[in-house]
């Protein structure tokens, strides 16, 4: 979305940033939402806890590894949908130190 930034840049999957925030963001900005919607949906994300898809590096490599994308992909949609229906955003959620 022009104009929004994510301190350190958003990264891939696979590297050390949960995939939610990136995806909530994602799904609202291709779901029409605005800035607000899409920070609500950030901030909803980094509220929502950790990141499924650690499963998937060593040395927490498992059977969780099949769905743990696919859910963490579907929570960012889901809080995407939650955000352009009024879901109110947690500001501090992205300003906090550390």
């Amino acid at each position: 979305m022009p104009g929004a930034t994510l301190d350190g840049g958003a990264r891939v999957p696979g590297t050390r940033y949960q995939p939610d925030p990136v995806s909530a963001a994602l799904a609202t900005a291709v779901l029409g939402g605005g800035r607000a919607e899409v920070l609500a949906a950030l901030s909803n994300a980094w509220l929502d806890g950790g990141a499924l898809r650690s499963c998937r590096h060593a040395p927490n490599t498992g059977s969780r590894k099949s769905w743990a994308a696919p859910d963490a992909t579907s929570r960012g949609v889901w809080l995407a949908l939650m955000c352009l229906r009024g879901e109110m955003a947690y500001p501090s959620a992205l300003t906090a130190p550390g």
